[in-house]
């Protein structure tokens, strides 16, 4: 499996995610390809999903990692 990486981030906006502050992130990746990268902190770990779908599911995927 290989990393998702973002090449240029067309968009960033902040987001509360049940009392996180996220931040969302869109862009493309290789191949022009559109992808989306979400991050927060849980306690003293910084969480990070990026993947290759819409900025909404990926919140919905975000909103079920968070306790």
């Amino acid at each position: 499996m290989k990393k998702i990486k973002i090449i240029q981030i067309k968009d960033k906006v902040n987001y509360p995610v049940k009392g996180r502050n996220v931040l969302l992130e869109t862009g493309v990746c290789k191949d022009e390809e559109p992808c989306s990268r979400i991050s927060w902190d849980e306690d003293k770990y910084r969480m990070t999903v990026t993947a290759k779908t819409s900025p909404p599911e990926l919140l919905k995927i975000a909103e079920s990692m968070i306790r």
